[in-house]
């Protein structure tokens, strides 16, 4: 009769298994979006590694659309827990993304005035000008593209200097 007991027990554990599975929450990811990375950064003690963390934004076949949106996902910021496990990306805050242009395998990104607004320090510039690289890069790994840092809708180039 135990084994009866334990025989049904275990037939309920999986049926509610399979139904929670079945129609549980999912992932979000539809075929109007597509999962990216955007990449913040941890120092370390001698240095800093890149923390890849995935954001979902709207699908496109665009390069510059894919860039545009990433990094608009990235200037967001990480999370709360993502804060806590001590990444961060360095920008000032209120920094926005208004434009991605590529001529020439040279991506033109231009940034809001808060972007370099009292810029400094080698650590936060290598920081965020890595970031960008890694974020552009992960949309064509055979391809290196040269970056141009702009401000003001090209008005002039973002100072990004240590």
């Amino acid at each position: 009769m135990k084994y009866f007991i334990w025989l049904i027990g275990l037939v309920l554990l999986t049926a509610i298994g399979w139904a929670a599975y079945q129609y549980g929450p999912r992932s979000q990811v539809t075929a109007d979006k597509e999962e990216v990375l955007v990449f913040f950064v941890r120092p370390t003690q001698t240095d800093m590694e890149f923390v890849p963390v995935e954001r979902e934004i709207l699908k496109t076949d665009s390069f510059e659309g894919k860039v545009l949106a990433t990094l608009q996902e990235w200037v967001k910021g990480p999370t709360e827990t993502e804060k806590a496990a001590g990444v961060g990306s360095g920008l000032n805050a209120g920094t926005e993304v208004n434009s991605v242009e590529l001529a020439n395998d040279v991506v033109i990104i231009d940034f809001n005035e808060t972007f370099d607004w009292q810029m400094g320090g080698s650590f936060r510039v290598l920081a965020i000008r890595g970031q960008i690289e890694r974020i552009v890069q992960q949309f064509d790994l055979m391809q290196a593209y040269e970056l141009k840092l702009t401000v003001g809708s090209g008005e002039r180039e973002a100072v990004l200097e240590p």
